[in-house]
């Protein structure tokens, strides 16, 4: 992502490429910094020491700002402040515009440096404490217009040439835009993922709050409210935060704010824009589970080639071990039916009932007859159908085991004839008394 004029950069005091003096710092609670009207601390984080203590910071720019918290005491007799600092920037000092600011104030200018030469630079801050806190929130610079960025935060300014105002607006003594006429839209062209707008809230208008809304690309308009001064007699409020978009694929994207007020509600402004670009390699390979990393300078190429390297021996390892898995749940499942066929081939299919009258069944291999083909058969001419439940005559075939008659114990024992049918028909009695006489099994399943 390319830099174009008038915007600068900036870096939070949480980013790793500040370097804190050891031991002299701590992260400051947010809660106790909320005084003062410019507005609260960026993005609710903020550096703090209580004796002399310094940072560094290595930047390639042409201008930088230094900001903070001011909240210094003054001793009365000696005006003597309590912190001091000093800025540095090639070891040379640079301007300190009001450190003895006795009201406490948020996004105070505590150091800046408007005219550098093009190319690399050192910043230096010096504390001096006696245990009052010194506070720093955030660096500004202005990059070279060549500069590149995959993840940065940058300050869009309203008279940044990607805005571009509707009929209704006019510009405030301090440079902020503002509109009170129903309608009113201002059209932000960025390429970013997410959105953060802030404003002022200027006296001598009218305070009752109203709405405005916003848009990215189209989509659902979002309303926010625009609430009114605590009283007439407050003074204006700088940086205050209008909205903060959710986070959207990065891309050039479009973004419309509406003022939905008229002239008897608090009117709408506009300061500039915070624009957040996170890096398109890691949104384009883990797009669920990527996070919006803390706003610093771009990673070297090298650290970048690491990456996409242990990325793709990373996914080569895991395809080998995935197929490793396949294949031993393959082989386990093939062993493990083999043993379920042996076992089915050992069991007796029977009950126990049955086991005991199939003793007695000569172990004849199977012969297939259809129906009418055993009727012709019988020796006695005795006629043997086999009908479904709704009385058609079915010709399929059915297994025939013949089992030897047991010696007759008297002439009025008829021999028995033992069928075992595959079908699940109705069972046939003899005709005859001393025909031979049928004794039935049902059918033996096979496996398949």
């Amino acid at each position: 992502m390319n830099i174009p004029p008038l915007r600068r950069l900036i870096v939070d005091d949480t980013d790793l490429d500040i370097q804190y003096e050891p031991n002299g710092w701590f992260v400051a609670d947010p809660s106790t910094l909320t005084a003062g009207n410019y507005g609260p601390i960026y993005k609710e984080s903020s550096h703090a020491t209580t004796s002399n203590a310094s940072l560094t910071f290595s930047f390639n720019g042409t201008e930088i700002e230094v900001r903070g918290t001011i909240k210094i005491s003054k001793n009365s007799t000696t005006n003597v402040t309590d912190p001091t600092w000093d800025c540095f920037v090639d070891g040379e000092k640079i301007s300190n515009p009001d450190p003895t600011f006795q009201l406490p104030q948020n996004n105070w200018l505590l150091c800046e440096q408007s005219t550098l030469a093009e190319g690399s630079h050192v910043l230096t801050v010096q504390v001096q404490s006696k245990g009052r806190p010194f506070y720093f929130d955030y660096l500004k610079y202005m990059p070279p217009p060549d500069a590149s960025f995959e993840t940065a935060v940058l300050c869009y300014p309203n008279t940044d040439p990607s805005l571009s105002f509707s009929s209704g607006w006019r510009s405030l003594v301090d440079g902020a835009k503002v509109t009170n006429e129903y309608g009113s839209q201002v059209t932000l062209s960025f390429q970013g993922t997410s959105v953060m707008s802030f404003g002022t809230i200027p006296n001598g208008v009218p305070q009752n709050k109203t709405w405005a809304t916003y848009t990215i690309d189209g989509g659902q308009p979002v309303n926010f409210t625009l609430n009114g001064l605590a009283s007439p007699q407050s003074t204006t409020e700088y940086f205050a935060p209008l909205f903060t978009t959710p986070a959207v694929p990065s891309a050039n994207h479009s973004l419309v704010i509406t003022y939905g007020g008229d002239d008897q509600h608090t009117p709408l402004t506009v300061q500039g824009f915070y624009v957040t670009n996170t890096s398109t390699v890691a949104e384009s390979s883990s797009p669920e589970s990527s996070s919006t990393p803390s706003p610093s300078a771009p990673p070297a190429s090298s650290s970048t080639k690491h990456t996409s390297s242990g990325a793709v021996t990373g996914g080569v390892v895991g395809g080998i071990v995935f197929l490793a898995l396949l294949a031993a749940l393959a082989f386990f499942y093939s062993k493990r039916r083999r043993q379920r066929r042996l076992d089915f081939t050992s069991a007796n299919p029977y009950p126990m009932s049955m086991a005991n009258n199939d003793a007695h069944v000569n172990r004849q291999p199977y012969r297939y007859h259809p129906v009418t083909d055993i009727a012709s058969q019988s020796k006695r001419g005795a006629t043997i159908a086999a009908s479904s439940s709704t009385g058609f005559r079915t010709k399929y075939p059915y297994i025939e085991r013949l089992a030897p008659a047991p010696q007759q114990q008297s002439n009025s024992v008829p021999p028995a004839v033992v069928l075992v049918h595959e079908d699940s028909g109705v069972r046939l009695s003899p005709e005859r008394a001393l025909e031979p006489q049928i004794v039935e099994l049902p059918p033996g399943y096979s496996l398949n």
